[in-house]
């Protein structure tokens, strides 16, 4: 009877995880990356790490940005002076794919590759039931590195609940297991 208790608890803690995790590389050459589908009303934190230099490594110059467009060492890149220390919402008078909303380099998402918003380095969204899509706003494609995205579903305090449920439950029915006693003779 408590081999079953047990099994039912670890089962409620099981059933309380987060839905998924998954790592994605987002290349800043590619049009959009999908990050799956985020299940409609489940939260979910997205954080993203890297660099991207916009102008690659095969030109003299840097121009390294992070996911939230903002440059990470001084733009070095003849004539794009105006990116430091801030980074730009245009480049030669042109915006990205995603917009004059979304800065030059910046990590934008899109559930539809037509309207679009900053993932940026963290952000937190309710999904929709579509898919996500990952792309770096630039209007050229000579550019190197890569982000690396993080999508993880946010347990909900009904979760959290039921996970503080269940490893209760484990912690009592591991103290009120029977006591063995070994004896040498």
């Amino acid at each position: 009877m408590k081999t079953m208790a047990l099994a039912l608890c670890l089962l409620s803690t099981a059933v309380a995880a987060p839905a998924h995790a998954a790592v994605f590389s987002v290349s800043p050459n590619a049009s959009s990356t999908s990050l799956g589908v985020l299940l409609a009303g489940q939260q979910y934190s997205i954080t993203v790490t890297g660099i991207v230099d916009l102008v690659g490594d095969a030109i003299p110059g840097r121009f390294d940005v992070d996911a939230n467009g903002v440059p990470t060492s001084p733009v070095t890149y003849p004539g794009y002076a105006a990116f430091n220390p801030t980074g730009s919402f245009v480049a030669d008078g042109q915006f990205g794919p995603a917009g004059a909303a979304i800065k030059i380099g910046a990590l934008a998402g899109s559930f539809d590759n037509a309207n679009y918003f900053l993932i940026g380095t963290n952000l937190l969204i309710t999904g929709t039931g579509q898919e996500l899509f990952g792309r770096v706003n630039d209007i050229n494609a000579n550019n190197s590195g890569s982000f690396t995205v993080n999508v993880a579903a946010v347990p909900e305090p009904a979760m959290w609940a039921l996970m503080l449920i269940g490893f209760g439950m484990v912690g009592f029915a591991m103290r009120n297991r029977p006591k063995v006693t070994v004896a040498y003779s």
